[in-house]
């Protein structure tokens, strides 16, 4: 048997231990919480099958739906030990890549050495085409190069040298899908022409920094570049530029 004087001690501790439980004062167990980090931008490599640093074999066999111009092919591999060369694709026999519904021709660029070092994608629509038409496949484009690689902002040559004296316009927009961006605007009736706009390590440069592109970081970005330019007859020209590039310098045409 216990004695009395411990079953009283016992239940002395036990009812102490109930009111601790339930007093408010009580630690409570902290509810874990968890962080989900920003996910970091993806590094620039080239374009889907087209690798950075791909011979020329490799990169013109490395898609069967993509046919490349024959006077583009027959004139890129002589001209590639002296200076580099660029291929560009036969729209009329390439099933065109779809990016959001944009259909967008590729078209590479190779060094002296023969090796990948830029993967344009270019898409080109006449007829009677908008101006929101045309901003609004510009925006859908930024959109998807800015979730994949992180900021695009005004690509600026030169420090102190903005264009404005030109007629440009330094424009601060927001696409639909919130993604922040800015570039340099030429307006003349309802035509229009960007700067180029390019992506940069997120620890580089601040997205609203002035510093000249050659200040923004090496390596490999991403460009887009657009512009509508009305042709006559009610027939204008919209253009939409995107080029993952290697971070080495191109060859001039």
């Amino acid at each position: 048997m216990i004695p009395a004087t411990a079953r009283v001690s016992i239940c002395a501790g036990l009812m102490a231990g109930i009111v601790a439980g339930c007093s408010p004062e009580a630690p409570q167990q902290e509810k874990r919480q968890e962080v989900v980090a920003a996910p970091r931008p993806a590094s620039v490599t080239g374009w889907e099958d087209y690798k950075f640093g791909m011979s020329f074999d490799e990169a013109v066999t490395a898609r069967s739906d993509v046919e490349w111009n024959a006077v583009s092919f027959v004139e890129c591999r002589p001209e590639m030990a002296t200076k580099g060369c660029y291929l560009v694709s036969d729209d009329r026999e390439t099933y065109l890549p779809l990016i959001d519904g944009i259909a967008f021709s590729p078209n590479l660029t190779f060094n002296a050495r023969g090796k990948l070092i830029s993967v344009a994608l270019d898409f080109d629509e006449e007829g009677e085409v908008t101006k929101s038409q045309c901003l609004d496949i510009l925006e859908r484009t930024i959109d998807r190069i800015s979730s994949t690689y992180g900021p695009i902002d005004y690509w600026r040559e030169r420090p102190g040298v903005d264009g404005e004296e030109r007629g440009w316009k330094k424009v601060v927009a927001k696409t639909a899908a919130g993604n922040a961006y800015r570039y340099g605007l030429q307006v003349a009736d309802d035509d229009y022409v960007t700067t180029p706009m390019r992506t940069h390590r997120p620890d580089s440069v601040p997205l609203d920094s002035d510093r000249p592109i050659t200040e923004w970081g090496s390596g490999p970005y991403v460009t887009v570049f657009s512009h509508l330019i009305t042709l006559g007859r009610g027939n204008r020209s919209c253009s939409v530029n995107i080029d993952y590039r290697s971070g080495e310098e191109r060859p001039s045409r």
